[in-house]
């Protein structure tokens, strides 16, 4: 897999850094798929794989080309107590979509050695059916539920969102 050199500048990494965000790279999913991520980091029974009717209401984000993005990488997740409809629609927040939340634990976890949303959950943009998908660290790895339509509007004090945020060329 051949990754691009970010097209970022070195101040704008570092101002990027102290607002306490990182650069990550999500490939064409051609290259390297979301199946083939978990799998890679050994999460190959997770239900987002193995479970063919929950999956087949997952929205899945395909991406035709790779691309750098911005992430969140505080260990808790930010912006707790807010629910997924005043995130998406009210702050018109771009969330983290499930593949690009996995990419980001794990790189995270990899590089710095900190396992996000431990004790915290983030709410992703990825739809389920008409609910959407709660994810956070879970048995060393990601862990994802589905919430349904009717709990978007719910808040809670252990979640929240974490904003993603593609880069420009």
């Amino acid at each position: 897999l051949q990754i691009p050199v970010p097209p970022v500048s070195d101040a704008e990494y570092n101002r990027r850094r102290q607002l306490g965000q990182d650069l990550f790279y999500r490939p064409a999913s051609s290259k390297v798929s979301y199946e083939a991520l978990m799998k890679a980091v050994g999460q190959s029974e997770h239900w987002t794989l193995i479970d063919k009717n929950d999956r087949k209401k997952i929205v899945w984000e395909s991406a035709k080309a790779g691309y750098w993005f911005w992430a969140e990488v505080a260990p808790a997740c930010p912006r707790l107590g807010s629910s997924w409809n005043k995130l998406v629609h009210e702050q018109k927040l771009c969330l983290l979509s499930l593949e690009e939340y996995a990419i980001v634990w794990w790189a995270h976890q990899a590089a710095a050695n900190i396992m996000l949303d431990i004790k915290t959950w983030s709410w992703l943009r990825t739809r389920f059916g008409s609910g959407a998908l709660p994810a956070c660290g879970y048995d060393g790895g990601v862990g994802v539920v589905w919430w349904n339509a009717g709990d978007l509007a719910r808040s809670d004090d252990d979640g929240g969102g974490r904003a993603a945020e593609v880069v420009k060329r």
